[in-house]
């Protein structure tokens, strides 16, 4: 029966502590003294009036939990790494953290006293750490100053306890005792990597050299954020885009473009600065770009061609380029002695890797130019950047081969004196004589008459070696006899006439 009476009272001695505790406001109190606390220091908070048994968690500046790895006199708190960009503290992951539990356990006098520990990357300045039970509105917080060892800190609130809510949860609790959460501020955060090295490439190349940075931001809402750097300065340089807009926290990737085109060679630098309209951090990045000299080779400086005027193009041939430098753009500039376009490259430009190569074709034109007989000169002058290889090219524009008449001669016949009258056919028949003036070309002939109808050649058409000739028999009707006739030979340059008559035949 005794002991009925002792554990009643025990109970009725516990109530009324925890009532008594519930009544008073929780707070919050620095063991260690001062608020002032430089990067790499350690705050020892007490808590007090707690309800004995509860959890308690703590956040940073309103919106950051912070975890701890135990619970105990000597609790390290750790940051929660979704919300280290706006507060520029290095990042933790969680399953880094031992224990994922980041709530204290509240003594049964409803008190606590924990470590924490600031970590070097902290923004210096004012820091609102707050203590919140985990199933009552009741809280308590504290403003410490963060500032470099030799600086003076700025003027801090008391670190007195602050109570932010009444013992009961309502509806009509002042608004002036809790605090709302305030947004972190939006800024830009980091650029990755900050300095960037393009090149090398050979100078006039006219493909753009890129690469990529990340633009971070850090807090919450839109940041609009902007690019420059000197342009008169660096004209090679190009942004992606020299605006946008990142929703924080959060990331974009921009595009850092250099081109050589209108550059020689030598080491190029520009600095791009970062800014946004939210804050007045800015991040720099560093762009420097090489340019070298180019180096240029072809397969061979001199070409020869050969063609006959009026008749045909000679044959087009193959130049092979090569870049013996770095990557680079190759380009031609054609001239002639007579100023005449008889001369052509194709393709006439093209980018080249370095050591690698390329067929261009070379060709001379004689038709469309309608070039005379002659030796012709021309240049092809082959770069890259500032380096040159000139290409000597040679056209020598023949004569054409002519028909000649060898007999008769003159080229005229007498059909009584130089023809034969075959009374079988009733035909006369004509012997003629042609030859190839050209002793280096062949000839191509062909046939024709006119003035007497049906008349016959055998052969008809041939082809002459050079200085070659041959025999054509004419056969010409009898009853023909009282008009003259034109017995033509053609060939590539000319063409020979024989005429014929048989008007003294009585």
């Amino acid at each position: 029966m005794w002991l009925i009476f002792v554990f009643a009272a025990i109970l009725i001695i516990t109530s009324v502590t925890s009532i008594g505790l519930t009544v008073l406001s929780p707070g919050l109190s620095l063991l260690n003294g001062s608020t002032a606390i430089t990067p790499g220091g350690t705050l020892q908070l007490h808590g007090t009036s707690f309800i004995p048994g509860s959890s308690v968690t703590f956040s940073l500046d309103g919106t950051t939990p912070l975890f701890f790895a135990h619970q105990g006199s000597s609790i390290q708190a750790l940051h929660n790494v979704n919300s280290l960009p706006a507060l520029g503290i290095a990042s933790v992951h969680i399953d880094q953290i031992p224990s994922a539990n980041n709530a204290v356990t509240v003594g049964i006098n409803g008190t606590f006293t924990v470590a924490f520990t600031i970590d070097q990357s902290w923004k210096t300045g004012q820091h609102t750490i707050r203590a919140s039970e985990r199933f009552s509105p009741r809280s308590a917080s504290i403003t410490i100053d963060v500032h470099q060892s030799g600086e003076t800190p700025a003027p801090s609130p008391s670190a007195s306890p602050s109570p932010t809510a009444t013992d009961t949860p309502s509806p009509t609790a002042s608004p002036s005792l809790t605090a709302s959460p305030s947004s972190t501020p939006s800024a830009l955060s980091c650029l990755n990597p900050g300095s960037v090295a393009l090149g090398p490439v050979s100078e006039g190349y006219n493909q753009a050299i890129s690469t990529q940075v990340t633009l971070c931001v850090g807090g919450s809402g839109m940041v609009n954020w902007t690019a420059n750097w000197d342009q008169n300065q660096a004209p090679w340089l190009k942004l992606g885009n020299n605006t946008g807009q990142i929703q924080a926290p959060g990331q974009q990737q921009i595009s850092i473009s250099a081109l050589a085109t209108n550059l020689k060679a030598g080491n190029y630098s520009a600095t791009v600065t970062f800014s946004s309209q939210q804050g007045s951090a800015t991040e720099t990045l560093n762009v420097s770009f090489t340019v070298q000299t180019g180096c240029i080779r072809t397969s061979q400086q001199t070409f020869h061609f050969a063609g006959v005027a009026g008749i045909s193009d000679p044959q087009p041939q193959t130049a092979v380029v090569s870049n013996c430098g770095i990557v680079g753009t190759w380009s031609t500039s054609v001239s002639t002695d007579n100023n005449v376009h008889w001369l052509g490259v194709a393709p006439a430009r093209g980018g080249l890797n370095g050591g690698s190569t390329q067929n261009v074709t070379i060709s001379t034109s004689i038709l469309k130019t309608q070039l005379g007989t002659g030796t012709y000169n021309g240049t092809i002058l082959f770069a890259i950047g500032s380096n040159q290889v000139s290409v000597s090219v040679t056209l020598t524009v023949q004569a054409p081969p002519k028909i000649i008449v060898i007999y008769p001669n003159p080229p005229s016949y007498n059909a009584s004196t130089q023809c034969t009258l075959n009374q079988s056919f009733k035909a006369w028949t004509c012997i003629a004589s042609i030859s190839n003036n050209s002793q280096s070309m062949s000839l191509s002939w062909k046939s024709f008459s006119s003035g007497v109808p049906n008349i016959t050649f055998k052969p008809s058409s041939d082809t002459l070696p050079p200085g070659g000739g041959e025999r054509v028999i004419i056969s010409i009707p009898e009853n023909s006899c009282q008009r003259p006739a034109t017995l033509s030979f053609v060939g590539p340059a000319n063409t020979a006439n024989i005429s014929w008559s048989c008007s003294n035949i009585p």
